[in-house]
């Protein structure tokens, strides 16, 4: 697995809505989050829009998430909402740079598609909380940024069952 370069004061992290319409205060708290781990905050386009549920039409939020994907010089994306949305989309995003360029991505919910989509093309990425949790003063969030600046990368063990197959 190709593992994303760890981030540090000055890094760069876009905040993308590739999926529902998220709510400005969490978008909000989480900028300040962000912002106080020494990180430079790059708002996606639309990601405070609303379209129906989503946050944009369906190419409005592919071009903005493949946007993120291309920047050079973005560490990280950080998806602000899950729910319903990015498996509209999954299809037509272009990962190869992702290769060429790891970022870490972080994000749950339908966002796992995007995690799929990394874990087959060989990037690391970090099922984690998005806007709404960083908000909060709570251990995951703690352990997001400890991920994030590579001070505590977890490990898992996980003891085979019978029934598993290869």
């Amino acid at each position: 697995m190709i593992r994303p370069p760890f981030l540090h004061a000055g890094s760069k992290i876009a905040l993308i809505a590739p999926s529902g319409a998220v709510d400005a205060i969490w978008i909000d708290g989480a900028i300040q989050t962000l912002e106080k781990w020494g990180l430079e905050v790059i708002i996606g386009q639309h990601a405070r829009g609303k379209y129906h549920r989503f946050a944009g039409t369906d190419a409005e939020r592919l071009a903005v998430l493949q946007w993120a994907i291309d920047q050079p010089d973005i560490a990280a994306i950080l998806c602000l909402r899950g729910g319903y949305g990015l498996t509209r989309l999954i299809d037509k995003v272009n990962l190869a740079p992702l290769v060429r360029n790891p970022k870490w991505l972080l994000g749950f919910s339908d966002i796992t598609v995007l995690h799929n989509a990394l874990s087959a093309v060989g990037v690391e990425s970090i099922h984690g909380g998005m806007c709404k949790h960083l908000c909060q003063d709570v251990l995951p969030t703690q352990q997001v940024k400890q991920i994030l600046m590579g001070q505590n990368m977890p490990t898992y063990t996980v003891a085979p069952h019978k029934l598993n197959r290869t």
